[in-house]
């Protein structure tokens, strides 16, 4: 019986873990253990550990007999590249030793660069005769990307394979597969270990002819047919229609997919779309398997517009993901300007508002996104948190420095005393923010989120000792509203996220 499960540091956002156990894990940056309740999601939970490419999660329990969560790593060497379409290469390494997937897995490649040594996962688009062959994606800018268009012959990578639980499963049913992008490189490797007298068709889509890959390898097989679907151009040629793959699987004709095993890869909100179209057709939900390809590290924000478009975001998608980096960048600069900001006596009641207002922003996005789960902005919002702390933190430790300074040494004979402290004036509330906001401001980073290790989180909690310690004070003070409402805001959308979470139904 599991009795605890902890991330330790090192977490890449795969999501992975995310992906196989919903109702345990949370990737906000990095991975987050979100329920307690092990004893339902006990198989979930395993997976999740035995999938992790990087091996960070970890589960203690009471069974000694338990398998083993680690992965093999194998050795493998560069060998060439090729492009296949628009912004694709394909990669082959060799490998030392013949390793074993099940088609759809992924694979875990240990990179390395001027910053130091990463992870990055891909499909596995075949391995045999000691070849193993990945189809990427190229991203401006992305980390990965550079890494591997960079790579010479025979240069030396390990990695791990046999991730994920995205498989094909060996049954008699036909097979409707549905991919975009990327996405079409486990579903090539499932048609290979399909047997040849089970019929599968093919729904396959990108924006132009440029962006079809494996096209003339579909064609190949007898029992695929394929229907390639461009939403940005028109031909006339047999089995290619215009539009998207969700315009083609609602013309479907129902008795296909209710019979058949479904599996769809690619842009998230396609493979949400699908899943939505195919649970209204009376599709089985055991009958649709499903995984969502997600850049471990996003593109420039430029290059991450067009992807947007292309991918079908809504107009305030698209703005959001160009926004939103900036908008991070732009709260760091203003929290490295506040000591200077903090010394202009007409600046400092507007920072300290606008302090106010950041930390009550932090307090409310997590309990929003729980609270509405289908909403697409809040999970988008989640990472300003940690900037949105910074900045705010930083102006209380700005105006502390300040004022401490001017009383030069004298403050550590009062510092410590109990009067300092004392609930008269609220003296207690405002010191009490100070110092958990120096604290928050000082941990803000990954250093100490390795050195602290799964105490890091749990010094997190002190947010709330810094937010109600704070909106205290200024209302209590100064009057200022903003204190009371903030309180009342965050302490009502906290406790319902948390009924709410309780009373949702879990599934291993």
């Amino acid at each position: 019986m599991i009795t605890k499960v902890s991330i330790r540091p090192g977490c890449i956002s795969c999501k992975n873990c995310e992906r196989t156990c919903p109702n345990i894990f949370r990737v906000e940056g990095t991975s987050w253990v979100v329920n307690s309740d092990y004893q339902t999601n006990g198989a979930a939970i395993y997976e999740a550990a035995r999938n992790c490419p990087v091996q960070v999660i970890a589960v203690e329990d009471n069974d000694p007999a338990r398998p083993t969560a680690t992965q093999q790593e194998i050795q493998a060497f560069f060998v060439e590249k090729r492009q296949k379409a628009r912004g694709v290469l394909e990669f082959d390494f060799r490998t030392e030793t013949e390793g074993t997937f099940t088609p759809g897995q992924f694979a875990s490649l240990h990179l390395q660069d001027a910053a130091g040594e990463f992870a990055r996962c891909y499909s596995i688009r075949s391995w045999r005769n000691g070849i193993i062959r990945f189809c990427i994606k190229m991203l401006p800018n992305g980390r990965g990307s550079a890494v591997l268009q960079s790579l010479a012959k025979d240069v030396h990578i390990t990695l791990q394979a046999g991730l994920g639980s995205f498989c094909l499963e060996q049954t008699s049913r036909p097979k409707l597969y549905i991919a975009t992008g990327t996405g079409i490189a486990p579903i090539m490797a499932m048609i290979e270990a399909t047997p040849a007298n089970i019929p599968c068709h093919v729904l396959f889509g990108g924006a132009t002819k440029d962006d079809i890959l494996y096209a003339e390898e579909l064609r190949a097989y007898p029992a695929v047919t394929t229907t390639i679907c461009l939403s940005k151009e028109t031909m006339s040629m047999p089995g290619v229609v215009q539009g998207r793959v969700t315009d083609a699987l609602k013309k479907m004709d129902d008795h296909l997919t209710t019979k058949a095993d479904i599996y769809v890869c690619g842009n998230p909100r396609m493979v949400d779309d699908v899943r939505a179209i195919l649970r209204a057709q009376g599709v089985p939900e055991e009958r649709i398997h499903y995984e969502h390809f997600v850049s471990a590290a996003p593109a420039d924000s430029l290059a991450h517009l067009a992807s947007s478009r292309e991918t079908g975001a809504s107009d305030g998608e698209i703005a959001l993901r160009f926004l939103l980096p900036w908008f991070q960048r732009l709260l760091l600069i203003a929290s490295a300007l506040t000591p200077m900001l903090a010394l202009v006596p007409e600046r400092t009641a507007f920072l300290w508002d606008l302090s106010l207002y950041a930390v009550i922003l932090l307090m409310i996005l997590r309990p929003l996104r729980d609270i509405f789960p289908k909403n697409r902005l809040f999970p988008r919002l989640i990472p300003l948190r940690k900037e949105l702390g910074i900045f705010s933190a930083s102006v209380v430790a700005a105006s502390a420095l300040i004022h401490y300074t001017s009383l030069g040494f004298d403050f550590l004979g009062t510092y410590f005393q109990a009067a300092y402290w004392s609930f008269e004036k609220n003296q207690f509330a405002a010191h009490m923010g100070e110092l958990t906001g120096v604290i928050l401001l000082l941990t803000s980073n990954t250093l100490s989120q390795k050195l602290l290790g799964p105490n890091w989180k749990r010094l997190q909690r002190l947010s709330y000792v810094y937010f109600f310690s704070g909106a205290w004070y200024v209302w209590a003070s100064f009057g200022k509203t903003a204190g009371l409402v903030g309180m009342i805001l965050v302490l009502t959308l906290s406790l319902l996220a948390f009924a709410l979470n309780r009373l949702r139904p879990t599934h291993a």
